[in-house]
């Protein structure tokens, strides 16, 4: 409820439309209509729109509080024909939509979906049953998701999908054993994409092609420009070359117009994301990490996600989080949260042991927990700010 208040009150919001029974919008301080009635009465609220409308999108808030995104509507329009385009949507598709379209993918995804002169099945949240059932059932032929409902969706005996040709995969990296599993049951490829909420989506990796590797996002679509740029790199034409990690930016007709009630944060035409990745010679991108992420340990850059991606190679780990941890005032050290796979009981000393064959010792976490069910955003991120503030480096 506190949330819908300040969000209300940064957009200068007029009315607040709320489904029945849903009280957090009863404190709010405007009027509210209860979805039903709004719809009945819909025709005659609607007035011809007398300056270009926006669509006002929260960030995720993987790492701290989320802002407001301000995006266009012909900007959002043009995504969707490209996208759509792009992801070979086309009239008498069915998409099973399971991501909340209160962020900016399922946005995308909606209005793609709806440009092709597709079908969407809205899901109230990602149910496995309703999900697996909407696939045998009702003919779904594209399934847009986020790696935990991959990942979930990959276990189990059976598979039924009779009409799924095409999944998609965004909003956090996708891991190799998750793709290989999802690939054994099904048969399908998935295809990663890249975006945010400040520009949509921008990049795709299509199964199809004769380059695909399933770890990339691909390359730019729909007129997006996307650079890799130095670390501390304040001008976005300081290009960094093919196999260089760097700072990802992205430009193009669907960047945002700023963010509601803060300065805006472009550079010459450029939103540096604060994403980290590598282009390839042929063009392809690969996102690495998160440039908030990195961690200082006695004066070398450690990149979490080169830690995460190590630890989840064990048989016993699912998933794993790498938090900076405190040696001394001035001496950081790593610490380590793990997503067990299901009914194992991995062992600290035997992670630590694994790592140590793979990684350097400056990489090898000092302390490493289980954490079987951690603080996820709705589109399945795991939330590193609500972790961080939990277990404050110690």
């Amino acid at each position: 409820a506190a949330a819908l208040g300040a969000a209300a009150r940064a957009a200068g919001a007029e009315l607040a439309i709320a489904r029945d029974g849903d009280a957090r919008f009863e404190a709010l301080p405007l009027p509210v209509v209860r979805d039903t009635e709004f719809a009945a009465t819909a025709a005659s609220r609607c007035e011809p729109l007398s300056e270009p409308a926006a669509i006002l999108l929260p960030t995720s808030g993987t790492t701290g509080a989320s802002k407001i995104v301000v995006r266009s509507l012909p900007g959002i329009l043009t995504l969707a024909r490209s996208s759509a385009r792009v992801f070979g949507l086309a009239r008498g598709d069915r998409s099973a939509l399971a991501i909340p379209v209160c962020h900016s993918y399922g946005v995308d995804q909606l209005v793609g979906a709806l440009a092709a002169g597709a079908c969407v099945d809205l899901h109230e949240g990602f149910s496995l049953g309703a999900l697996r059932r909407s696939f045998r059932e009702d003919g779904v032929s594209v399934f847009p998701g986020v790696p935990v409902m991959l990942d979930a969706l990959s276990r189990g005996d059976r598979f039924e999908a009779p009409e799924l040709r095409c999944v998609l995969s965004s909003g956090s990296p996708l891991a190799r054993r998750v793709y290989e599993r999802f690939l054994a049951v099904s048969q399908i490829a998935i295809g990663q994409f890249y975006g945010a909420s400040e520009f949509g989506s921008v990049s795709y990796n299509n199964p199809a092609s004769s380059e695909f590797d399933p770890m990339d996002v691909g390359a730019p679509f729909g007129g997006a420009v996307i650079r890799v740029l130095p670390y501390d790199a304040d001008d976005p034409a300081l290009e960094l070359p093919p196999g260089a990690e760097g700072l990802i930016a992205v430009s193009g007709p669907t960047l945002m117009d700023g963010y509601l009630a803060h300065p805006s944060p472009l550079r010459g035409g450029f939103f540096v994301t604060g994403d980290l990745g590598v282009r390839s010679d042929r063009g392809a991108l690969r996102i690495t990490g998160r440039s908030a992420f990195v961690i200082d340990v006695g004066g070398r850059k450690v990149n979490p996600a080169e830690v995460e991606r190590v630890l989840a190679l064990h048989p016993s780990v699912r998933e794993a989080v790498v938090l900076p941890g405190r040696g001394t005032d001035t001496y950081a050290r790593l610490n380590a949260l793990v997503v067990p796979e299901p009914g194992a009981d991995p062992d600290e000393a035997e992670l630590r042991r694994f790592v140590r064959e793979l990684l350097p010792p400056h990489m090898v976490p000092r302390r490493i927990e289980l954490c079987p069910d951690p603080p996820r955003s709705p589109s399945g991120k795991i939330q590193r700010a609500q972790l961080l503030a939990a277990r404050p480096p110690s």
